[in-house]
């Protein structure tokens, strides 16, 4: 059934094929009733265990045994050559236009998709911080073929292994659709038993996806060499019927973020594409008519390619880079991608699955040499330059280090500063925050060690923790829905234990882009944000506590007000669309929040303008070179901004507060001081 040979072609399983690619385009196209395209890939999953166990089973009716080495052969001459030309073209990708958050990783997710375990990779990396700001990953459909390719190495052992024990009890059937009964059951279990973890872990797993395949399986021992005439075949033409249209809802309701899907519904869903590829299977049949329409079946015919090559062409096709709307987009992307799956039919694929090229030993040798090119180009793409951004962990870990000799600013000293700031006596500054504050202390520490003007050994900033979360609020939606990070209820904790280690004389407190997300009420189960009365109130309680604890040993508390934020930049490149966060009125709201606290404590507290310097630099405020993700400050912009503005800002403030102290002269950058913030 994949196509003339051994098995009876069957027209409509193509056309499945063909609606199962055309249902994931629409999902990645982002169009509102194709939410459930996604389940497109459960379809192939299901339709795939069908048809590799047909052709297990009558390879085995034929000869008596299965093939390994003819099996994996016949994969590999299906699957590797397009997913080789795949991730050469993200190679090239890579060395082109993909962002710095997408190099990031490059290098690792094509070598896991080359060795089939992308699912796997994506589970073990989990979701970094720096992901929320991130472009997605051109291999980050990868994930599915490789679920699919190590059922491929392992299933047919495993069938060899059931006929064995079929020699035995003398009911081949029988004794299969036990062992794959059983499989169903593990898979299941395995399932159950991730109750409560990422969910991430369920979507990408083997194990739990592996029932949607092995379900397939089960309907291919059922039909095994049986014939269904009159009854059976209505009855299967009107379950396929049904099927079809369960199918076509689903793909136009279910949400990824249905908690049902991970509670066994995968596997649900898996008997509804058994059902229908049960009726499409049966000529004659509505379902098998309707899925033989010759578009859908051509469509299918290339839907491999159309699925390999439709992700990273999406990822290139943008509409900042076109100009398009989502409609005349959706419609230039697709004609790419079906182009270039024609092209990789016609010209690759078709040619090395019917040994016209790369017969007998040019494989052995090609194969290999393709993917070590595939591989020497991910390692020379990704190489960091000297300039490169580090990643939110390499920063956190400069910062904690007090490592500030890659400054891209090369000699921060070389400026001498003003000679009245001296009188502030060279206080210990803290810098407290969220991740904001952790790329400000890049710069702010680089100008502390070379002005020798002040000392630096405290501070704590957290990557995903302002003010919020608190007990209240756990779950934001900022550029999609999800739990605040764990380490967010003991901040408050960690800022008073750093108090009372370090005594600083200036605590910065620098906040705002959580502060603007979108909250669900724990109580209500409803989204608030910033502008409503009992949200506004809340933050004032946060910023008066974080005011309590900072203040505690007698600093002095300097909030930054935020700049306005744009979710979803990337490298300077606005996003299609303004999340709901980036609306300036919450941020505007936020810093006037930011305000009445300070003016209702005088003397413990005071707002330094940061948002207002901003705006009075050239590129103002947005300026896409100092903020290329909309929200975080580079190294070289936090630098320039600390020592041209902040640090001495800073001083200036702190004299104005509480007067000259009795000096010596300033530490030269050999000897001053560490980090302005810590771990």
């Amino acid at each position: 059934m994949e196509g003339p040979g051994s098995t009876p072609y069957v027209p409509a399983l193509d056309g499945l094929r063909g609606v199962a690619v055309a249902a994931v385009l629409a999902f990645h196209g982002g169009f509102g009733w194709a939410t459930g395209g996604f389940l497109g890939v459960s379809t192939f999953f299901t339709l795939s265990g069908f048809l590799i166990t047909t052709v297990l089973l009558v390879e085995h009716d034929q000869h008596g045994r299965v093939g390994l080495r003819r099996f994996w052969s016949r994969r590999f001459r299906r699957l590797l050559p397009a997913s080789l030309l795949c991730l050469a073209g993200v190679v090239v990708f890579g060395a082109t236009v993909a962002t710095a958050g997408q190099l990031a990783h490059l290098r690792v997710q094509v070598l896991a998709a080359l060795a089939d375990v992308a699912n796997w990779q994506l589970i073990v990396s989990g979701t970094s911080y720096a992901d929320l700001f991130a472009a997605p990953s051109p291999t980050q459909h990868f994930w599915s073929l490789a679920i699919e390719e190590q059922f491929y190495l392992l299933y047919p052992v495993a069938m060899i292994g059931l006929f064995a024990v079929a020699r035995r009890t003398g009911d081949v059937r029988r004794t299969v659709a036990v062992g794959l009964g059983l499989a169903v059951a593990g898979s299941l279990l395995a399932t159950a038993l991730l109750q409560g973890a990422a969910v991430d872990r369920i979507y990408y797993g083997t194990d739990t996806r592996s029932a949607e395949l092995t379900l397939g399986a089960l309907l291919a021992v059922a039909l095994h060499r049986r014939h269904l005439d009159g009854a059976g075949r209505r009855l299967a033409g009107s379950l396929g019927l049904a099927a079809l249209a369960v199918t076509v809802v689903a793909w136009s309701r279910v949400d990824l973020a249905d908690a049902w899907l991970y509670r066994g519904g995968l596997t649900a869903f898996a008997l509804v594409s058994a059902a229908l590829v049960a009726g499409a299977v049966h000529p004659g049949t509505a379902v098998s008519q309707a899925l033989a329409w010759e578009p859908l079946r051509r469509l299918g015919l290339i839907s491999y390619g159309v699925y390999l090559f439709h992700w990273p062409i999406f990822l290139w096709l943008t509409p900042e880079r076109t100009g398009l709307g989502t409609g005349p987009l959706f419609v230039l992307r697709v004609l790419v991608t079906v182009g270039a799956a024609v092209a990789s039919y016609a010209l690759l694929e078709r040619p090395v699955r019917a040994r016209r090229v790369l017969a007998g030993r040019e494989a052995l040798v090609l194969a290999p040499a393709a993917a070590l090119v595939v591989v020497v180009g991910a390692v020379v793409v990704t190489v960091p330059g000297r300039d490169a951004e580090p990643t939110f962990e390499e920063a956190q870990a400069l910062v904690e280090a007090g490592d500030f000799t890659d400054a891209p600013v090369a000699d921060l000293a070389a400026t001498p500063p003003p000679a009245d700031l001296a009188a502030a006596g060279r206080p210990e500054i803290a810098l407290y925050g969220d991740s904001t504050a952790l790329r400000l202390g890049l710069g702010f520490g680089g100008w502390v060690q070379a002005s020798g003007l002040a000392r630096g050994e405290g501070g704590v900033n957290e990557l995903g923790c302002g003010l919020l979360p608190d007990d209240h609020f756990t779950r934001f939606r900022y550029d999609g829905e999800a739990d605040a990070p764990d380490t967010c209820a003991s901040v408050d904790e960690a800022w008073a234990a750093d108090i009372a280690a370090t005594d600083p004389d200036i605590a910065l407190l620098v906040v705002g882009p959580w502060e603007v997300a979108d909250w669900r009420d724990e109580d209500t189960g409803e989204w608030v944000h910033l502008g409503q009365p009992a949200v506004d109130d809340l933050v004032r309680r946060e910023l008066d506590e974080a005011v309590d604890i900072l203040s505690a040993g007698g600093a002095v508390v300097y909030l930054l007000t935020s700049p306005l934020i744009r979710i979803g930049t990337q490298d300077g490149v606005p996003p299609a669309f303004e999340r709901p966060a980036s609306d300036p009125s919450r941020m505007a709201r936020f810093n006037a929040v930011l305000a009445e606290v300070a003016d209702a404590r005088p003397g413990e507290a005071a707002v330094v303008d940061l948002a207002g310097y901003l705006r009075s630099t050239p590129g103002g405020e947005m300026d896409p070179t100092l903020r290329p993700d909309g929200i975080h400050l580079t190294w070289d912009a936090a630098t320039a901004i600390s020592t041209d503005w902040l640090g001495p800002e800073i001083l200036r403030r702190y004299l104005a507060d509480r007067g000259p102290v009795a000096t010596t002269a300033p530490a030269t950058a050999a000897t001053g001081s560490s980090p302005t913030t810590g771990p």
